[in-house]
Formats: C-alpha cells, structure tokens, sequence
C-alpha cells in the first residue's frame, strides 16, 4: 500500500488529486479528505456536462 502525504495547511487540487488517484488503483480505498471532495467535485462536473448539453 502505498503511503498518501497528507500535510496539514491548504492541499493544492494537483496534490489532493494525485492522492485520490493513489488510492483508487491501490483497491484499498485510501486517499485524503480533499483528494476525495476535490475529485467528487470533478467527477460531478464531468458526469453532468451530457445533461447540461442535451438540456440546453
């Protein structure tokens, strides 16, 4: 398992998605809280872009 650096203080979006990204391919479901929520957040983004375009 690989070891995720979490340091305290503002997590940067290339950082907290590199994090994320760690965890996901190491099936042990581990990564940082903002890696989580930062990549949620772009997940979101990109799973609502069709609907938005079809809509619009």
């Amino acid at each position: 398992m690989r070891e995720i650096q979490e340091t305290p203080g503002q997590v940067t979006f290339k950082s907290a998605w590199r994090d994320y990204f760690k965890g996901y391919f190491d099936f042990t479901g581990r990564t940082t809280r903002a890696g989580y929520w930062w990549a949620m957040l772009i997940l979101m983004i990109v799973w609502f872009m069709p609907f938005f375009a079809i809509q619009g």
